[in-house]
């Protein structure tokens, strides 16, 4: 029987995915989620979106920031911080305290929320994949640059929500 999205078997089938898809492109979990925090900087700095979700368009005039940036791909090296602990704990760190610093805390506190928000991720990643036939994938494959960045931005922000509803005290775990 398939497991459910907030079932433990759940984020481990969609944390494998993001890790697959991250091998066949040759990256890793850690620095597709660092590209995408540099990103999220940029987006929503912290003196504007104080406890608010608004869009970032909303004040794009004020930050400079184009939605081509997500073009982009452009992790940075691990902080030593970083790159001394184990990457999950390092990577649930960051985006904690990226939340914290946007009073964003009130907002990740639902896990029918955070699944669907997974899920939306989910449908946005595969969106970028669906027309790509499975005789095509293979690993002499190299996608486009804008879309191989989408592509790993999207596997970023699946592991960012994941990230937030593992740490949710009703989550579930293996015993």
């Amino acid at each position: 029987m398939q497991k459910g999205f907030t079932e433990p078997g759940g984020f481990i089938n969609a944390l494998a995915w993001v890790k697959s898809i991250c091998s066949f492109l040759h990256t890793t979990v850690l620095m597709a989620v660092l590209s995408k925090m540099k990103i999220n900087e940029s987006k929503y700095p912290k003196s504007l979106v104080q406890g608010s979700l608004q869009k970032y368009s909303n004040y794009s005039n004020v930050t400079g920031y184009c939605s081509l940036e997500e073009d982009i791909f452009d992790p940075f090296p691990p902080p030593a911080a970083l790159a001394s602990i184990d990457p999950i704990v390092g990577m649930l760190g960051y985006i904690t305290q990226f939340a914290a610093d946007r009073n964003w805390s009130q907002f990740d506190s639902s896990i029918v929320n955070l699944s669907l928000a997974v899920i939306s991720e989910l449908g946005e990643a595969a969106s970028l994949l669906i027309w790509i036939s499975v005789n095509e994938v293979n690993e002499e494959m190299d996608l486009p640059v804008p879309q191989k960045a989408k592509l790993l931005h999207e596997l970023a922000d699946i592991v960012v929500y994941l990230l937030h509803l593992a740490q949710l005290p009703d989550a579930p775990y293996y015993a």
